[in-house]
């Protein structure tokens, strides 16, 4: 499970920074949490909020990649050391991608991981989807989250606030690359 900080009390915490928990003490109160020393210590729940897990942050096995894939999508092995770069599925058909390697046998490690590949959109792009399609939100290139409103009002929330509120576009979001995902009701 993943928690965001948002409230470190003067502590070796980071407001809105992202950590793992390794585990939650016996009573409730304590999250045990990774940090960015790499010490595990006990924190305030109080301090967190959980991160719900997206759908396109999610690592699968091969096998399961196998057994999930759907049509048109495109499954980044994140050993890039690996012979086999990527797995896609075309036509019915379930390809391994292995990009300019000539190999007569591709040996495949059945705990490596794979990441679902999101596409990619330009700003004016993004905002055209989020526009015309009320269930999808455009990612800009830092975090932020942009949706438009039932009155056509665009509106955004950065990663380290949960408020909807008036959007401001700054150079990296207009001139950086943006992600749409599915809007969690």
């Amino acid at each position: 499970m993943k928690v965001r900080c948002i409230n470190s009390d003067g502590y070796i915490l980071k407001v809105g920074k992202i950590y793992e928990v390794k585990s939650i003490s016996e009573d409730g109160y304590f999250y045990r949490v990774k940090l960015e020393s790499g010490n595990i210590e006990g924190m305030y729940k109080t301090r967190f909020e959980i991160v719900k897990e997206n759908e396109m942050d999610r690592e699968l096995t091969f096998k399961e990649v196998i057994a999930e894939i759907k049509e048109g999508e495109v499954w980044e092995n994140t050993k890039k050391e690996r012979l086999l770069e990527a797995i896609t599925k075309n036509s019915g058909l379930i390809c391994f991608v292995n990009e300019g390697r000539n190999i007569k046998n591709l040996i495949i490690n059945e705990n490596d991981t794979f990441k679902l590949h999101e596409k990619e959109y330009t700003t004016l792009e993004a905002l055209n989807i989020i526009s015309n399609d009320k269930i999808k939100i455009g990612v800009s290139s830092d975090g932020d989250e942009f949706r438009y409103k039932d009155n056509h009002e665009l509106e955004m929330k950065t990663p380290n606030n949960n408020e909807w509120k008036e959007p401001l576009l700054w150079g990296d979001e207009i001139n950086g690359k943006w992600k749409i995902r599915q809007a969690e009701e």
